[in-house]
């Protein structure tokens, strides 16, 4: 039981430096390329740090934990959105490009409305299935790649700024620190589900609620830590690019892999977790979007700005829904 404890909590250690290892690597190497930090926070960044979500998602679900699946993508993407979105907000309003706005985060949004499309309508599940199918998985992955194709045909994206700091790293060294940075989260991975599943037993917890919580924050942290210090430098494209990047590659990329490898089944007590992170996706583009009109401007601030008062909102949001998983328990 100790030693569970114990690497329960390495493992965060280890998802946290493994990704982190991870994301200077493969920024060393995009920075080569002349990417600008938008592209960089949507791509390298944002699926270098949802490594972590990947690994404990793909390996709850092997272990029969299907609702630490779930849980850990949705309540990342809360997480992502709300809190440390707000966080960023509050550190230095946050202004978004028009693109960012008409483009990205009604993409975002959309990711979210069709994982919930496909588990109302059960595309390619058995009659007593409720989740994602493999069938299902391999049409959100062929969106991942869709959306992929998208961002590289954006070329006007692509001009680059020198805000980025990283170092610039040999092939062979660099190779060397993403393979490492991989390893370190699959080592993490591993050790926080199965510390999740023992304190889920113990605690007599839903799965559900321990992914939802306890294992997306831990997830997140390296979202946290990139949005927190962008902010703090000013680097909007870093800092929105990281968070929206991530939450795409969550709903795509991760629910698509796990699913093809294991079909996911969806805990029916999650429904109220996917519509708040539908609904928090909401929140980021209407807070962004209107403001264009001078009587919509007094009251939300200009348009494509995220203000220190709408970060305060976000937060608070969060806190309540913290506080509605603790009454549902």
């Amino acid at each position: 039981m100790a030693l569970t404890i114990i690497l329960f909590f390495l493992g965060f250690l280890f998802l946290i430096k493994g990704a982190d290892i991870l994301i200077n690597a493969s920024s060393a190497v995009a920075k080569q390329f002349k990417i600008s930090p938008w592209i960089i926070g949507l791509t390298v960044v944002g699926i270098g740090t949802s490594l972590p979500e990947l690994v404990v998602a793909l390996m709850a679900n092997l272990k029969e934990a299907s609702g630490v699946s779930f849980g850990v993508v949705i309540g990342s993407n809360i997480f992502n959105l709300l809190l440390i979105l707000g966080l960023a907000a509050i550190i230095n309003p946050i202004i978004f490009k028009k693109e960012w706005v008409y483009h990205d985060l009604p993409i975002n949004f959309s990711v979210i409305l069709v994982v919930i499309l496909l588990i109302i309508f059960n595309i390619g599940g058995a009659d007593n299935f409720l989740g994602i199918s493999r069938l299902a998985g391999a049409l959100l992955l062929l969106l991942f790649f869709a959306w992929f194709y998208f961002l590289i045909k954006r070329k006007k994206d692509y001009h680059y700024e020198e805000t980025v700091s990283s170092r610039v790293y040999s092939w062979p060294k660099a190779f060397s620190m993403i393979v490492l940075g991989i390893t370190g989260t699959i080592i993490g991975g591993e050790w926080v589900v199965n510390g999740s599943i023992f304190f889920a037993e113990i605690l007599d917890l839903p799965k559900s609620i321990i992914g939802l919580t306890i294992i997306s924050i831990g997830s997140s942290l390296p979202e946290l830590f990139i949005t927190i210090i962008a902010a703090l430098k000013k680097q909007a494209g870093l800092a929105v690019g990281n968070i929206i990047g991530s939450n795409i590659f969550d709903f795509l990329a991760i629910i698509g892999i796990v699913a093809l490898v294991k079909p996911m089944a969806f805990s029916s007590n999650l429904k109220i977790d996917l519509l708040i992170a539908l609904f928090a996706s909401f929140l980021i583009l209407f807070f962004t979007f209107i403001g264009k009109h001078p009587f919509w401007e007094k009251i939300f601030g200009k348009k494509y700005i995220l203000n220190r008062w709408q970060g305060v909102v976000m937060i608070l949001f969060y806190i309540f829904y913290l506080y509605s998983l603790i009454l549902r328990t």
